[in-house]
């Protein structure tokens, strides 16, 4: 038995003009995917598997890669330059030395050449002739990543109006060759599996599987880990269903006596639609109740790497010896020795059910879940006198607790085929202890509040604004704004949290503002009639709150689009944003809510429209299938936030953010 694919993709870039006499920059990113699957049957005993799947990947760009050239074009001064002088030269000045023509034809180009390979091999030999039932099983994988760098490089020279000219031009030569990001990752699973039915009532499934794997790159020392797993699910009359799943893991980041750990889970299901007094029921076909309860092992949580061992660096500092005044290579430890790090711990709880009714034409799932994540790594916050950090220690809290639903329905009606599908997660994130500073006060802890993070630092604590500042009245009768220099007109005005009648560290929050969404929803349809065929999907998130600060203050000098909106004399009581300022005000840059926008959005993910072929037509052609169909990708944003900002890709567009793409497919479905 086999199955193969081959897959081409190619898309260009947005830049033009790019070619020139010797190469073309343009960004470009071509990929190739393969999967070849196949099975052998070397005996009515023996199953042996390969499965090998590849992916190439090739992206050409400008040399100072296309985020140099988009930071150009939106941060140089219109008026800084021309772009070609009349002699045909790239404009430039002392000030602006870097064209953005010029990075596009005279700079080069350099081409990222990626390739994965994933390899696995797999073997069964039944052991019925031991009990019926029973197999071993290998499962052997080979994963393997790099990447190669190439292309050419030259510079050019710009000049300024005065004929004078900047950069040193250099001829067209080769990119320094070189690989990097070479990695592999191997797995290997032995064990046993046995599947049998006793007197058509008693089902019995059980697994057991010792594995062993590495993570391996030249640069580093291998990550390295193993397990026994054991899993046994039981079935009784197709009716009752009970299970149990343990794992003992080991991971060789711990010290030996936190290296292993046993985590065990429990579930059980009951199908009432299989009792008797279901039987006769018209509106119900299926119910299955289930639940489970358990506990997952995070080995990879961050921090130091080996933190129980005492690990040095090499010419972090130097000292003088004897006569010379030159100073010696030395070597410091990385950090305290912690021996206690051990796993991080994942209590899981889950209840679910799943329902089929009307016919089998409409299907709805709900499940309950909620995890407790415990010895989270959190700060050790030892004093700075020591002079030396420590990784942390397990002590970190955090509970995680929602619903997932999905509904889908079918219908037939005469011609139409009708299918609506809809998925909707809400899942609330809760901070329940994490270790902080010897003095915290209550409304600066994180303790009690959500997850995530807005302010694009480590700190969630926010200033809450109050508007802008109109005119002076409102400076000498407010509090003084002691957190960031002069304040003016148009300054952002804030609150004093502590009544103290200044305003400053201390009068920053914690909030619930979280780049997470608390809910992600989806929803579309699928509709066929003769040979035509639509379908759609939108996709949406809510309870997300984005940061538009740098986007508002981004643009050569500050100056952009947005500026238009900010505050002056004549617009003081319509202005949106605060004044323009010298960078050095840093009174408006603070991390306050008054840069704070919802981020929910909703899309128009996928459109598709088909055209089939009449089967008689296609018959007459030998093929089972021929489709023509048109697509469209992004192609509604039916939710936008302020000013036309995307929600869901704040950036895009600005600054050196890639914009984001609309995209239109044509396209031939051939069904032999």
């Amino acid at each position: 038995r086999y199955f193969t694919m081959l897959s081409y993709y190619r898309q260009d870039g947005l830049f033009s003009p790019v070619t020139t006499n010797d190469y073309n920059s343009q960004v470009k990113f071509q990929r190739i995917n393969f999967r070849v699957n196949l099975d052998y049957d070397i005996n009515k005993n023996l199953l042996v598997g390969l499965n090998a799947g590849g992916r190439t990947g090739n992206l050409r760009e400008p040399l100072d890669g296309a985020t140099a050239v988009l930071n150009d074009l939106y941060n140089l001064p219109p008026n800084a330059f021309a772009i070609h002088n009349s002699d045909g030269s790239y404009g430039g000045s002392t000030a602006f030395r870097n064209n953005p023509l010029g990075r596009l034809q005279g700079r080069g180009y350099v081409r990222n050449l990626a390739r994965t390979m994933q390899i696995s091999l797999t073997a069964k030999q039944k052991l019925d002739f031991i009990t019926t039932g029973l197999s071993a099983n290998v499962l052997y994988s080979y994963d393997a990543q790099g990447n190669y760098q190439s292309g050419l490089t030259t510079d050019y020279v710009v000049v300024d109006t005065n004929n004078v000219s900047y950069r040193t031009p250099a001829p067209l030569s080769y990119y320094p060759a070189n690989f990097n990001n070479n990695n592999r990752r191997n797995e290997l699973w032995l064990g046993f599996d046995y599947d049998r039915l006793f007197i058509q009532k008693h089902q019995i499934n059980a697994s057991l599987r010792f594995q062993r794997s590495v993570d391996a790159t030249a640069d580093r020392l291998d990550y390295r880990g193993q397990q026994i797993s054991l899993r046994v699910d039981y079935g009784f009359m197709n009716r009752y269903f009970a299970g149990f799943v343990g794992s003992y893991a080991g991971t060789e980041n711990f010290a030996k006596s936190h290296r292993y750990g046993f985590f065990p889970a429990v579930s059980t299901g009951w199908i009432l639609s299989e009792e008797p007094f279901f039987k006769t029921s018209s509106t119900f076909n299926y119910i299955k109740i289930r639940g489970s309860y358990g506990t997952i092992g995070n080995g990879e949580i961050g921090g130091a790497r080996l933190p129980f061992r005492t690990l040095y660096r090499i010419g972090s500092f130097g000292y003088p010896f004897g006569t010379s005044f030159a100073a010696t290579n030395s070597s410091d430890p990385l950090s305290l020795v912690n021996e206690d790090i051990a796993w991080e711990k994942i209590k899981k709880l889950n209840a679910g059910i799943d329902i089929v009714l009307l016919r089998k034409s409409l299907s709805l799932t709900v499940d309950y879940f909620k995890d407790e994540r415990r010895d989270l790594l959190t700060a050790a916050n030892l004093p700075g006198i020591l002079g030396i950090g420590v990784t942390g220690f397990n002590g970190g809290v955090v509970t995680s607790k929602g619903v997932e639903t999905s509904l889908n329905f079918k219908k037939q009606i005469d011609k139409i085929n009708i299918s609506l599908n809809a998925n909707y997660t809400y899942a609330k994130n809760e901070v329940n202890y994490v270790n902080e500073p010897f003095g915290t006060i209550g409304y600066q802890s994180a303790i009690g509040f959500s997850t995530g993070n807005v302010t694009g630092t480590s700190s969630k604590l926010l200033y809450l604004s109050d508007g802008l500042f109109r005119d002076q009245s409102q400076i000498n009768n407010s509090p003084v704004q002691g957190a960031a220099g002069t304040i003016k007109p148009g300054d952002i005005k804030y609150k004093d949290i502590n009544g103290d009648g200044l305003i400053n560290s201390l009068d920053r929050i914690t909030t619930n503002y979280s780049d997470i969404p608390s809910a992600y929803y989806g929803f579309g349809f699928n509709l066929t009639y003769k040979i035509f065929e639509l379908s759609t999907q939108f996709e949406g998130a809510s309870g997300r709150t984005i940061q538009i600060k740098n986007i508002i203050n981004s643009g050569p000098d500050g100056l952009n689009q947005f500026s238009l909106q900010r505050f002056t004399p004549a617009t003081a009581t319509t202005a949106l944003f605060p004044r323009l300022a010298n960078p050095a005000s840093t009174n408006n840059n603070l991390e306050s809510d008054f840069w704070l926008r919802s981020g929910d959005f909703l899309k128009l993910r996928t459109v598709l429209f088909g055209i089939s072929l009449p089967e008689k037509l296609s018959g007459h052609l030998h093929l089972s299938n021929v489709q023509l169909y048109a697509a469209a990708y992004n192609l509604l944003n039916l939710k936008k936030s302020d000013n036309n900002i995307d929600p869901e890709m704040p950036g895009a567009g600005y600054g050196s953010a890639y914009p984001n793409l609309k995209t239109f497919t044509l396209g031939l479905k051939v069904r032999l």
